[in-house]
């Protein structure tokens, strides 16, 4: 299958620019368990996560395939405290003002506010990122046990969320890019050097979403350097079959 995409557009830096496609209405609905398919998209910083999740909603939305976005952050007030902390580190739970602990649950806290305000009636759910960031970034600054096992901690969270009756991706895409080419992406961005720990965190959180992504057949990767069309192709070839199989 072949996806046209439309409108796309490259910065100089090679990164993509987000779009923000139109919208495909569904009659609002917040009965969790009637969306025929919830997408996450999922990766470190820089690998092109939102400009994916705006693009399959640009493709869907051609194909008049009704779909609901769920952002990274919330917006509101739980954006504040987020906000605040990404201005002093990479990373949220970093420099949580009241410590990694608290910032998990936070974090958590600021999941479920995007979940309350999602349209389930929509034919795809598409999450620029889910549970398995939460387990990734929030527990590796909660659990200071070097112990810590981020596949044991994603699997408690998801228990968590059965159990509160909250719903799990049908189909999770893993992007990944090598670790310079998201060091260049990100100082460009931020215009500042990344340092040693950052990148060694870097480096940590993409063993760990390698290792997440083998747990079951409902992840795929994919090389985040791929040129854009195929990249979205991919995705959308994935996406359409296995909602096709769910209709």
């Amino acid at each position: 299958m072949k996806l046209r995409v439309c409108s796309l557009e490259e910065r100089d830096d090679g990164s993509l620019e987000n779009l923000t496609p139109p919208q495909v209405p569904a009659v609002e609905n917040k009965d969790k368990s009637a969306v025929k398919l919830f997408v996450s998209i999922e990766g470190l910083e820089a690998t092109g996560k939102t400009t994916l999740v705006r693009l399959l909603a640009a493709a869907c939305a051609e194909r008049g395939i009704a779909y609901c976005l769920k952002p990274e952050f919330p917006n509101g007030a739980a954006l504040g405290r987020i906000t605040d902390a990404l201005h002093h580190s990479l990373f949220v739970s970093d420099a949580f003002s009241d410590g990694a602990i608290p910032a998990l649950f936070y974090m958590l806290y600021a999941e479920a506010i995007s979940l309350s305000k999602l349209d389930y009636s929509a034919d795809v759910v598409l999450a620029d990122r889910y549970i398995e960031s939460q387990a990734v970034y929030q527990g590796y600054f909660a659990c200071v046990d070097s112990s810590f096992d981020v596949v044991t901690f994603l699997d408690q969270l998801e228990t968590l969320y059965k159990t509160l009756s909250l719903p799990l991706a049908d189909l999770t895409v893993v992007l990944h890019a090598p670790l310079a080419v998201i060091r260049q992406r990100l100082e460009a961005s931020m215009r500042r050097s990344l340092t040693t720990r950052e990148m060694g965190t870097l480096g940590t959180f993409d063993e760990y979403y390698r290792q997440i992504a083998g747990r079951s057949d409902r992840y795929v990767c994919l090389s985040s350097t791929l040129g854009t069309g195929s990249l979205v192709s991919a995705v959308y070839e994935i996406l359409a079959d296995r909602l096709a199989a769910r209709s």
